[in-house]
């Protein structure tokens, strides 16, 4: 079928299935819904642009603001695919520095914390297996973690992917403005990452302007 969003055809999409998609600026958000899918471009992130969070669609989409551009979550069988695309202009939302130092030695609050109230500004990944390739993600920003790709208890393979100019503001910033990692296994394959940058928090605690990967407090002691 074809689809004028690719949200409409991930909706429509069946396990295992690949979501084709042609050149083009797409205003819009999407999310996986939990479907084990590809999604491809068939022309690659210099002519298939995701940009979320804006208006300027002609009037045909829902604007919802402050969100990730991709969000993939809870596919553990099999894998999802992403594959050729750039991805602009997501915000991934977040919790106050003060509420993420309560939690962090509560393990079951932390990991709610990261499943469900910290998101990543390009591609949030949570509990997932995942393959991201052939990707441009730019100009994204985070209110803590993730500003370009957040991987949260995720198998992931990233390849030949640039991320570039993405952003944590001073505040809430955690970390890993480029690539943020809890838990999980990543795999980082061929990718430039390069004018990401992350800002202050109230204790000066913060790192990975391009990598973080940080505090798994997991269920093993």
């Amino acid at each position: 079928g074809e689809f004028e969003k690719i949200q409409y055809a991930i909706f429509f999409a069946s396990s295992q299935d690949t979501v084709l998609v042609q050149p083009g600026t797409y205003y819009e958000d999407i999310d996986f819904v939990g479907k084990d899918i590809a999604i491809i471009s068939t022309d690659g992130p210099e002519s298939t642009f995701i940009i979320a969070n804006t208006e300027d669609d002609g009037g045909g989409g829902v604007y919802e603001p402050d969100e990730s551009v991709v969000t993939i979550a809870n596919v553990t069988s099999n894998q999802a695919v992403l594959d050729g695309f750039t991805l602009r202009n997501g915000y991934g939302k977040g919790v106050n520095f003060e509420y993420f130092i309560s939690v962090a030695s509560d393990p079951q609050a932390f990991n709610d914390m990261m499943y469900n109230y910290i998101k990543s500004g390009g591609v949030s990944v949570i509990n997932s297996s995942v393959t991201l390739s052939n990707l441009v993600i730019k100009n994204n920003t985070a209110e803590n973690f993730g500003g370009g790709i957040g991987l949260v208890d995720s198998y992931a393979e990233l390849n030949n992917i640039v991320l570039d100019n993405n952003h944590i503001p001073d505040g809430n910033a955690l970390g890993g403005s480029g690539v943020a990692i809890n838990g999980g296994v990543t795999s980082i394959n061929n990718c430039i990452i390069r004018n990401n940058s992350v800002g202050l928090n109230l204790y000066q605690l913060n790192g990975g302007g391009g990598i973080l990967c940080g505090f798994n407090f997991s269920d093993t002691p």
